[in-house]
């Protein structure tokens, strides 16, 4: 579709298609820093560890796991960046709240 991308400045898809907004999504962080550390050019990997840390700053520390573009949520972002108490706190009041009476 002319005019969608993945990557909408420091903010991600889940799909490139309608409907699928740009976001805030730690995930793609991790990712980009995975592949950062892989890749034999050094300007790939400086351009994508730069796209991982604005991705990064577009998401609250006790947000890393709720924010994703995934499919399959791991909790690799906060184990990696950091904040699991704070991202626990979040989680088990996510799902507390699935469970409360409307």
């Amino acid at each position: 579709m002319a005019g969608f991308r993945a990557r909408e400045g420091p903010r991600y898809r889940h799909a490139v298609w309608q409907g699928f907004g740009a976001q805030p999504a730690a995930d793609a962080a991790v990712y980009m820093d995975w592949l950062a550390q892989r890749t034999p050019e050094a300007a790939l990997a400086t351009r994508l560890t730069e796209a991982a840390v604005e991705a990064r700053s577009q998401v609250a520390p006790e947000a890393y796991y709720s924010s994703a573009v995934s499919h399959v949520r791991y909790p690799m972002v906060p184990l990696l960046y950091g904040h699991v108490d704070a991202n626990v706190r979040q989680a088990t009041q996510i799902a507390r709240n699935l469970f409360e009476p409307v």
